[in-house]
């Protein structure tokens, strides 16, 4: 049992490993180019349930706001290409979060899609009386905008859908998840990998939940998804236009990868503003 154990946490290991490894620039190089490049970058640190959630602003409140949710490990830096651009910055207020589990956030991660959201949703609260005009998600994020959505009808204008995890036949915990859960395999975790985790082998329980109601949703939908993605099966898009809703625009991509923010940023960036 000890070495299945062993095989699990080494295969775990590996499959955050090639995300990780894939995102170029952590925070702190992030940080700096935006610094170089003369962007003002502020800190929130809002209290929510005896814990912090943390969260980068770009550009004055008087704007209409851009909000990012990263995906499954990351942070609010993973959107680097996004916010060095100047055309963002001239057009949005950019609110970059750290979701519970990573980054500077100091609450712990969560398993249901309901429970990433409420940190979220708190900090909008606390951050402007406004509605976020625009919402994106990659990976993970993306099933954390589905699910905003679903709770505040109307509150966003426009969702953009980057190489989301969506469908839950295709996001079913694999046998390494499901072995990493258990005991002393889940306490010897890092943080990374324990967060990352859990909320894989809660999703496939909240997408199905989800998916009576899906195509309620009215907001312009825009999904990016490239044919060559290794983490995400480009089938996705094949069950959101099954349960869906009809308004959504579909961008399949060739030998375009998982980590779109990195490779094709200008997809998002135009997305974004057309």
């Amino acid at each position: 049992m000890a070495k299945f154990f062993v095989i699990a946490l080494l295969v775990l290991l590996a499959v955050v490993s090639i995300a990780v490894i894939t995102m170029p620039a952590g925070s702190t190089e992030v940080t700096r180019k935006l610094s170089q490049s003369g962007v003002e970058i502020k800190t929130l640190k809002v209290d929510y349930n005896n814990g912090i959630i943390h969260a980068k602003q770009i550009g004055p409140t008087g704007k209409p706001l851009l909000l990012l949710i990263h995906g499954s490990p990351g942070d609010w830096s993973n959107w680097g290409n996004i916010l060095l651009d100047d055309d963002i910055r001239q057009g949005f207020c950019i609110l970059a979060v750290d979701r519970v589990g990573y980054g500077l956030t100091t609450l712990p991660a969560q398993a249901e899609l309901s429970e990433q959201t409420r940190p979220i949703w708190h900090l909008l609260d606390t951050f402007t009386d406004d509605s976020a005009n625009v919402i994106v998600g990659h990976s993970y994020g993306a099933a954390v905008v589905e699910q905003m959505l679903l709770e505040r009808p109307e509150y966003f204008g426009k969702a953009i859908l980057v190489a989301g995890t969506l469908s839950p036949e295709l996001q079913e915990p694999k046998w390494y998840n499901n072995i990493a859960s258990v005991g002393l395999v889940n306490a010897l975790l890092p943080r990374l990998l324990k967060s990352s985790n859990k909320e894989m082998v809660g999703l496939a329980p909240s997408l199905k939940a989800n998916e009576p109601v899906l195509k309620n949703i009215n907001e312009e939908l825009v999904m990016l998804q490239g044919n060559d993605d290794i983490l995400v099966p480009f089938e996705t898009i094949d069950y959101f236009r099954e349960y869906g809703p009809s308004q959504t625009e579909y961008v399949l991509v060739e030998d375009m990868n998982h980590f779109i923010p990195w490779s094709d940023p200008q997809l998002i960036i135009d997305a974004c503003l057309r």
